[in-house]
């Protein structure tokens, strides 16, 4: 699993299963969640973003 920083107070960083297709959202209150069936293009989005945050809140808000 790799671990990817957000570098918000809310979100520290997610971490990507490429095996499950899945994002692991821990935030810092210690609850941790799972975005399920997360594309390679969704991936690179999030590491190409220049606001991860509003990234990982789309991804968990998609359709």
């Amino acid at each position: 699993m790799n671990m990817i920083p957000i570098g918000s107070a809310q979100i520290p960083y997610v971490q990507y299963d490429d095996k499950a297709s899945q994002i692991i959202v821990q935030y810092s209150t210690g609850r941790t969640e799972a975005v399920m069936n997360v594309k390679k293009e969704e991936l690179a989005g999030l590491l190409l973003s220049t606001n991860r945050y509003d990234w990982v809140v789309k991804l968990k808000h998609r359709t």
